[in-house]
């Protein structure tokens, strides 16, 4: 019996010395700190590219979709893709057009956006040994360049003109495209127009 009673407690002590938590041990996990993010400071035309896309609707009540591609450094905008549809397969298909026209740029800053994550866009980056630089949810002013950029061209054409077909809406969405480009002098370019940085820098 007294055998018997000190093998019990024996066996509970043993239990508590296995099971006890050493002590300042917590037994939540910490995850590690969150590095902040850092845009890369674009120091040439073709060095960062900026993607985004950017929504609106024709008469009929049919939403569109624009995907909008923008050189950092030179402000310049290329002709975007304008569809009611667009998935990873056509935004990979107009930046592979876009890198075998002007060469690859070394970093493309993007969202997490279901489309840049799509094999097809990521067959792309990988094709150029293009560097992505993802911003952080909820943080669109780490992508400031084309916020601005979308944000001008809401103003000055999708919130004053009503486009009657997708082939309108391309079609002057396009012609503000080029007159950005080339009508529209930057106070950050030495008011000079996004071509004008372009077109010095590639020597055309």
């Amino acid at each position: 019996m007294v055998s018997e009673l000190i093998t019990k407690r024996s066996i509970e002590y043993t239990a508590v010395l296995i099971f006890k938590k050493p002590a300042g041990v917590s037994g939540k996990k910490h995850s590690r700190p969150t590095q902040p993010f850092r845009a890369t400071e674009a120091e040439f035309p073709g060095h960062v590219w900026a993607g985004d896309f950017l929504h609106d609707r024709i008469t009929s009540g049919r939403t569109i979709r624009i995907f909008n591609v923008l050189d950092v450094f030179s402000r310049r905008g290329f002709e975007p893709p304008v569809e009611y549809s667009l998935p990873g397969r056509t935004i990979a298909q107009f930046l592979d057009s876009l890198c075998m026209q002007y060469g690859p740029p070394r970093v493309f800053r993007r969202d997490d956006g279901p489309e840049f994550r799509s094999k097809e866009f990521q067959v792309v980056i990988s094709k150029y040994r293009i560097r992505e630089e993802v911003i952080p949810p909820g943080q669109p002013f780490n992508n400031g360049h084309i916020e601005s950029y979308q944000g001008t061209m809401r103003d000055e054409l999708l919130e004053r003109e009503e486009f009657e077909t997708l082939q309108e809406a391309r079609q002057k969405i396009t012609q503000w495209v080029r007159s950005y480009n080339t009508e529209r002098p930057h106070s950050a370019l030495g008011y000079r127009t996004p071509m004008e940085v372009w077109n010095e820098y590639y020597g055309n």
